[in-house]
């Protein structure tokens, strides 16, 4: 299991534990829904497909990696290709921001805020998933949780 830690109290950026030893990186750019993931060994660049819509992009050296698309502006829910599987990470219930990452319809993960008010979180995905995409995860979750935060006046 990762620990998401914020960088600083009003921080979109995130470092990932794994036992309290740091293995990547999550930023997140002011605008438009941009970012960056750093691995030990690659970075890796996250954007739009286009300026202000269609799907996540996770590239590496031009190449895309992954891909992510919202289908419903309605819904919290990502759909999610990466390396020939297709994931969905989704709310858990309409309020709050734990989540839950999916492999079809068998649920295989979460992402649950360690308290009530905090924003580290417990990122708990199957030990065999690349830290690439235990990232681009991770980085989409915060993309959902701003966007809340910024609707709700937070």
């Amino acid at each position: 299991m990762l620990t998401a830690v914020p960088k600083g109290f009003f921080s979109w950026d995130f470092t990932l534990l794994d036992a309290d030893r740091p293995v990547a990186e999550v930023g997140l750019a002011f605008w438009p829904e941009r970012g960056t993931l750093a691995v030990p060994g690659a970075t890796f660049t996250v954007r739009r497909e286009g300026l202000l819509s269609g799907a996540f992009l996770l590239e590496s050296a031009g190449k895309v990696i992954a891909r992510a698309q919202k289908p419903s502006v309605f819904k919290r829910r990502i759909e999610i290709e990466f390396d020939g599987d297709f994931y969905i990470l989704e709310t858990a219930s309409y309020f709050g921001r734990a989540m839950r990452v999916k492999l079809g319809e068998q649920t295989i993960g979460s992402l649950q805020p360690q308290g009530f008010f905090s924003w580290r979180m417990d990122v708990d995905l199957p030990d065999g998933m690349p830290l690439p995409t235990c990232g681009f995860i991770f980085w989409l979750a915060v993309v959902l949780w701003k966007r809340d935060a910024e609707s709700s006046g937070d």
